[in-house]
């Protein structure tokens, strides 16, 4: 009984070492963890940075070299931003925050074009940025989906924030609610700086 109880209570200094001291309520329940827990992202043309939670990954779309469309060159990365994912450690696979530059596309303007029935639009200043939060909230026969969408504006620049946070479509399988991971999808929408 000894040998069992002294086993137990090192595979739990091990597991506390390991983990970092960490427990699932650091990280919350949607893998957001405290505001400590960040790491820092800069976009590769230096035009902005952001922190994400430690425990999300970022990942790039694929272009021709690595896989994509053979018919797009790819850019000069020190030149134009680079779109990146950000995919929260718990939730939906492949549901990720995605973040796209360029005021051609992606301007409050062009967000505010969009405006129907299932948009709901409000204009904001976050971090000093002009801003425009959409909530597209579709509502279809076969499909629903609810998209939240910041476009933040500074000097020129243009950034573009998507998230999915929740979508059902029966024919294709698709079923899912990540609404656990939208308070990690503010906060990174929050850390927004433009360099």
């Amino acid at each position: 009984m000894i040998v069992v109880l002294v086993a137990l209570l090192g595979f739990a200094a091990w597991y506390v070492i390991k983990a970092g001291g960490k427990t699932k309520d650091d990280y919350g329940a949607s893998g957001s963890p405290s505001s400590l827990a960040t790491q820092k992202y800069t976009d590769t043309a230096k035009l902005y940075s952001l922190s994400y939670p430690v425990v999300w990954k970022v990942s790039y779309p694929a272009y021709a070299k690595d896989g994509g469309d053979a018919d797009i060159a790819e850019p000069d990365w020190t030149k134009t931003s680079r779109p990146v994912t950000i995919t929260p450690a718990i939730g939906q696979k492949d549901n990720s925050v995605l973040i796209q530059t360029g005021c051609e596309a992606f301007s409050i303007a062009k967000v505010k074009a969009r405006a129907d029935k299932f948009h709901t639009q409000t204009e904001a200043t976050i971090s000093g940025y002009r801003t425009i939060h959409d909530e597209l909230n579709f509502k279809g026969d076969a499909e629903t989906y609810l998209d939240d969408t910041y476009a933040l504006e500074h000097d020129g620049h243009c950034i573009y924030l998507t998230y999915r946070v929740r979508h059902h479509h029966p024919m294709s399988g698709t079923d899912f609610d990540d609404s656990k991971n939208r308070p990690g999808f503010e906060a990174i929408v929050q850390s927004i700086r433009f360099l």
